[in-house]
């Protein structure tokens, strides 16, 4: 990521004696946090139905929050988007994808990752990414199949008032995966793991994934030094001149409440880019056994997560139906764009070109 030297260095000056002692005396033993209100809905009748008052209980005892937004009551599914959010963010900052996605018939489902937004865990801490990952494998297949041995501690996830498309078959509908940034990254994992249990999607989209960190790289030494002294110490928070140049996305995100003031824990972060790393080698193994049609979506002056990354997984993947998308001009959030709608629009187009 850009400038992420320097912000390393700005962490390593400020970790001081008094920090490191912190840190290993919160060790493991630093528990959840106190989950805030639940705010109204924000639904609209006139264009689908949102529903974000559940929660996901995963397999280890923690409460993602849940968020959907489904087509009208007289407008069955046509297709299933699970989303993806990106690291420091939550599931309602892409409020106005989804929406447009379910106005045009998609069942759009997304949780906030352990840690992030409205979900318990330690905020933006994670021993490994694939810990976030496990936890969305875990919610897509009680989407697609129910509570199962789960018993009832997630049997209302689903159902409750949504009567009108309790009988909908989940499984039989065409799936899509779409994740922004970490989550993109996140949706390349649910490939692999998808592969390895023999689940099947009609489509991955992957937006802004970091796969290329920094130029030459991704996860250094002195990053993986500091991850191991200071798992839990957090990093600055990112500029918002890099992330988008929208200013109606800013004053959103300037008042958004569930956003820290902080960046992630170097812990997370060098996961995160080791990840990207791994994913990105010219021999990777995904790359090479890629069996879902493909979609990468990236800003061509995107410093955050530099667009060669998605160049060079796009050019290894052997997946036959893929397609490689830079949007000129545009930075990190493609999706935030001023005119959205058009490449939001032009993600549909594509998913819908892949159930016909």
């Amino acid at each position: 990521m850009m400038e992420l030297d320097r912000a390393l260095g700005y962490a390593a000056l400020c970790c001081c004696a008094w920090q490191l002692a912190a840190a290993f005396a919160a060790g493991s033993a630093r528990g959840g946090h106190r989950l805030p209100p639940v705010p109204k809905s924000l639904s609209s009748g006139a264009g689908h139905m949102d529903v974000t008052r559940r929660f996901f209980v995963t397999s280890h005892g923690l409460a993602l929050y849940v968020r959907k937004w489904l087509p009208r009551f007289d407008c069955a599914p046509r297709g299933l988007v699970f989303l993806l959010h990106g690291l420091g963010e939550h599931g309602g900052r892409y409020d106005h994808v989804a929406r447009q996605l379910a106005k045009q018939g998609f069942a759009v489902f997304a949780v906030d990752h352990q840690g992030h937004g409205m979900s318990d865990g330690e905020r933006m801490y994670a021993g490994k990414l694939l810990h976030l990952t496990e936890d969305y494998m875990e919610f897509v297949r009680h989407v697609l199949h129910g509570p199962g041995a789960e018993g009832n501690k997630n049997a209302n996830v689903i159902d409750g008032e949504l009567e009108a498309h309790a009988d909908v078959a989940w499984s039989d509908l065409p799936r899509f995966l779409l994740g922004h940034s970490m989550g993109g990254i996140m949706t390349l994992q649910l490939v692999e793991l998808s592969q390895q249990q023999s689940l099947s999607w009609n489509g991955a989209i992957v937006c802004s994934p970091p796969l290329w960190g920094v130029p030459g790289g991704g996860c250094s030494f002195f990053l993986r030094f500091l991850a191991w002294l200071l798992p839990r110490s957090h990093l600055p928070g990112f500029e918002f001149e890099k992330l988008g140049d929208n200013c109606e996305e800013y004053n959103r995100w300037a008042r958004d409440s569930l956003l820290p003031n902080h960046g992630s824990t170097l812990q997370l972060m060098c996961s995160l880019l080791c990840e990207g790393e791994r994913l990105s080698l010219p021999d990777s193994e995904l790359a090479k056994t890629f069996t879902v049609p493909l979609y990468m979506l990236h800003g061509e002056l995107d410093t955050l997560a530099y667009p060669q990354g998605s160049v060079n997984f796009y050019t290894a993947c052997t997946q036959k139906d893929k397609t490689l998308r830079l949007v000129p001009k545009a930075v990190h959030e493609v999706l935030n764009l001023e005119g959205n709608e058009k490449v939001v629009q032009e993600l549909v187009d594509w998913m819908e070109a892949q159930i016909k």
